[in-house]
């Protein structure tokens, strides 16, 4: 999993996300939110990419949508 966050407005932010899942093989629920410590700044001449990826997936082939 990834996600682009795009810098369009020069300015400062303060960025979260928030994380559920389900821990396997134990079903057990997992959530957790993610917050920048300080601002990222957008300046006109950058641009800002976040790459966030699990070390790892597991599910038990159910299909959940």
């Amino acid at each position: 999993m990834s996600w682009i966050v795009r810098g369009d407005e020069v300015g400062e932010y303060d960025l979260s996300a928030d994380f559920e899942g389900t821990f396997m093989p134990f079903r057990e629920p997992v959530t957790a939110t993610f917050r920048t410590e300080e601002p990222l700044i957008v300046s006109e001449s950058q641009g800002l990419i976040l790459y966030l990826q699990p070390s790892g997936l597991a599910c038990d082939g159910q299909n959940t949508e």
